[in-house]
């Protein structure tokens, strides 16, 4: 008679002891190697395990059900998996190519995956037998408890030309090990190095440089680590204990207006206080703008406009002054006079109309604080001879944030209408007054009018 061999399976809470005859049999299902070791190394193989005529044994077919019915319901039926799986033979020594499977011997996912009760004449009579098919991972852990090790690195870069690196690592670790993933990023160098004049780039800007991604949760034994850092665009200075400064500057000429709009931006990450210190590079207490703030990320923007002079002003604080004439050249006035039945019409005329010229002025001034320093130009001089004036009140067109008077920019405009007063044979065009462009606008930085 073969020896008998014993099946030992610690579920739960109950371990079961049955004979067997020894036939099983023991097949690879994956095997794992850890290529970034030179040579590769292996770093998991998992297994399949299947026994055959494991046999429970009892007085009478009621014990037998009975014992069935316990070994399901608290070893291979059970929410927790066995923690421990071993084939001994008779004298109790571990078979070879299987042996003791358990936690502490570095295995690991030991599930029952397959169980089948052959059909048979004297089957639930005195005993019973079946099959068993189980599944387990045995791990090849380094000195750190890692047992799989994938790095990818990638380099991009912005319109700006500024550098982006990324480093991306795929890690798991032996489930006996003491050692975690968040404890290992420094040992195994898994956040990117920061040079000099580079940040780090969220959610990866907090103190260990990484963003941990675990694949299992709430299993910490495998996970995706990223790290990001990336070149500075700007200058300036990072804010205290920071890793960032970014800051533009674009600056946009309304020509129309007289004035220079600047856009400042700055992208603050890190330090004690980047909200103050984006604070700080607001360009006026009356810039308009605004800023905001990631706490999370200690991550601070912020984003201003103001209005300054590509030159001098014209004059007082007058930005620009766009002119518009328009000329009646006067004359004759022809006009119809209808006559009733078949005569035809008589063409009337008028007695001869000075030329009329009608001027419209458009003036813009940033912060005036006063009509003095709002000054429209100066009236024609003969032979124009000025017949009526129409103004308009000065006007905030735009205005500056918070009130701020220095920033508003105020507009006003006149209309003026002269007649001719000069001699009645000469036309008003080829006059020298009237000779230069109907439409004049003269702009900061250039000659007063």
């Amino acid at each position: 008679m073969a020896s008998q061999y014993a099946v030992k399976i610690t579920g739960a809470s109950t371990t079961y002891t049955f004979g067997t005859n020894p036939e099983y049999s023991v097949e690879d299902l994956e095997r794992t190697h850890r290529n970034d070791t030179k040579p590769a190394t292996l770093g998991s193989r998992r297994v399949r395990i299947t026994l055959r005529r494991c046999k429970i044994d009892a007085a009478t077919a009621g014990a037998t059900v009975t014992a069935l019915s316990s070994f399901l319901s608290t070893c291979a039926n059970v929410r927790v998996v066995p923690t421990a799986f071993e084939l001994l033979d008779s004298a109790g020594t571990a078979v070879p190519d299987v042996g003791t499977i358990s936690h502490s011997g570095g295995w690991e996912e030991i599930a029952i995956t397959g169980f089948r009760l052959p059909p048979g004449v004297f089957q639930l009579q005195a005993s019973v037998e079946f099959e068993v098919e189980i599944t387990a991972r045995k791990v090849f852990a380094d000195s750190n408890g890692v047992w799989f090790f994938s790095q990818r690195r990638s380099i991009t870069y912005d319109d700006a030309g500024r550098e982006r690196r990324e480093l991306e690592t795929e890690i798991k670790i032996s489930e006996a090990t003491a050692n975690t993933i968040a404890g290992l990023v420094s040992t195994l160098s898994l956040a990117e190095d920061r040079p000099v004049g580079w940040h780090r780039v969220g959610p990866t800007n907090g103190s260990s440089g990484v963003a941990i991604r675990y694949t299992r949760y709430p299993v910490k034994t495998e996970a995706v680590v990223t790290s990001i850092v990336e070149e500075i665009g700007g200058g300036g200075t990072a804010p205290t204990g920071g890793e960032s400064n970014s800051k533009s500057e674009t600056v946009r000429l309304d020509s129309r207006r007289g004035v220079e709009l600047v856009a400042t931006q700055v992208d603050l990450a890190g330090g004690s206080d980047p909200l103050g210190t984006a604070e700080g590079y607001k360009p006026l207490v009356t810039a308009l703008g605004s800023t905001s703030y990631d706490e999370w990320r200690q991550r601070a923007t912020g984003s201003w406009e103001v209005k300054r002079l590509p030159g001098a002003y014209l004059t007082g604080r007058v930005t620009a002054v766009a002119i518009r004439r328009t000329l009646d050249e006067g004359g004759e006035r022809l006009s119809p006079s209808l006559v009733t039945g078949s005569a035809a019409g008589v063409i009337r005329r008028s007695p001869w109309t000075p030329p009329t010229l009608v001027e419209e002025i458009v003036a813009y001034a940033l912060a005036p604080t006063e009509l003095t320093e709002f000054p429209l130009p100066a009236p024609l001089e003969h032979p124009w001879a000025l017949a009526s004036t129409v103004h308009s009140l000065p006007w905030i067109e735009h205005e500056g944030y918070g009130g701020g008077r220095d920033q508003h920019l105020w507009t006003r405009t006149v209309t003026r209408t002269y007649i001719w007063d000069g001699d009645p044979a000469t036309k008003p065009l080829e006059d020298a007054s009237v000779e230069r462009a109907m439409m004049v606008q003269y702009m900061a930085g250039e000659a007063a009018y």
